[in-house]
């Protein structure tokens, strides 16, 4: 998050490293998205070296994706009931919703499953 106006609405956005999973600001990766910002937008950012900004926060998060696709699924290990939900990736917010609705059904499942007679 960058002041430049003094309002504190300047916010550079990051990218997506497919298998890279370090919680640090990575430099040379931060000082590529200021070039990349300072190309494309110049009249906001007429600077492209990031150390001449006053940078009031770095965030880094490490949002885990799956190659094929989201995981929701019931799992018995040992007769203990495992439900998966994740792999949503940068999409966490957007497919939190659906995901949490089908993780909730299968717990249901698990927790109202009619107990079989042991006859």
């Amino acid at each position: 998050m960058l002041d430049l106006d003094g309002n504190l609405a300047d916010v550079v956005r990051g990218i997506k490293q497919v298998g890279k999973a370090y919680s640090h600001v990575d430099k040379e990766t931060k000082q590529d998205i200021f070039n990349r910002v300072n190309e494309n937008v110049p009249e906001t950012f007429p600077n492209a070296n990031a150390s001449d900004y006053e940078i009031i926060r770095d965030n880094v998060a490490i949002r885990p994706g799956r190659p094929s696709s989201v995981r929701v699924e019931r799992e018995q290990i040992s007769n203990e009931n495992i439900v998966y939900a994740y792999g949503t990736a940068g999409g966490g917010y957007v497919f939190s919703f659906g995901v949490a609705k089908a993780a909730v059904a299968l717990i249901d499942e698990v927790l109202y499953e009619p107990i079989k007679a042991k006859l």
